[in-house]
């Protein structure tokens, strides 16, 4: 511990920034083809096709494409409830079917402006790639350094601020690589 603090100590003095590694989180499904494709049922089309491309951009090895059915995209206002977006089966927001024709993706457009719906959407892209969410013990934003290492964190601060992450991130990829 006594080391820890030490290189923590030293890190700050040289200007290092602290990034934790946090192992990704796999629910344990797989679309099988190594694509998954959407279509999105309102006026959230460059977001969604943001969202995707940000995970094609990467090496992961699923791709997301646009004009398919396994998955919708859609946007409502939700008002203020606890959740920016959701994935989920259709027609309750409290169930998946993990990886099935059929998911919804739903962004609550009360919290964000256009481009912190494509941020939220990147990351409800990740689970229906497959991954679940962070929720490690990480300290979040503090001073404006960056304290996480995937799009898969669960935080408002990682959309939102100074310490916000907007690509899949090396975490984020070998999630996704370890199951397709």
């Amino acid at each position: 511990m006594k080391g820890l603090l030490v290189f923590a100590l030293l890190g700050g003095a040289l200007g290092f920034r602290g990034y934790r590694a946090e192992a990704y989180s796999p629910f344990g499904c797989n679309w099988g083809a190594g694509k998954t494709a959407f279509y999105f049922t309102n006026n959230i089309g460059w977001q969604a096709n943001t969202a995707g491309a940000r995970w094609n951009s990467g090496a992961a090895r699923l791709r997301f494409i646009q004009g398919g059915s396994d998955f919708s995209v859609e946007a409502l206002n939700a008002g203020s409830v606890p959740w920016a977006g959701r994935t989920h089966d259709p027609g309750n927001y409290d169930t998946w079917n993990r990886c099935s024709v059929g998911t919804v993706v739903t962004i609550n457009s009360y919290y964000g402006p256009p481009n912190a719906i494509e941020d939220v959407l990147t990351h409800e892209f990740g689970h229906v790639a497959g991954l679940d969410d962070i929720n490690a013990a990480s300290p979040g934003c503090i001073g404006g350094n960056f304290y996480y290492s995937a799009v898969m964190h669960y935080s408002m601060d990682r959309v939102l601020g100074p310490c916000a992450i907007f690509d899949p991130q090396t975490d984020d990829i070998n999630g996704v690589n370890s199951i397709y």
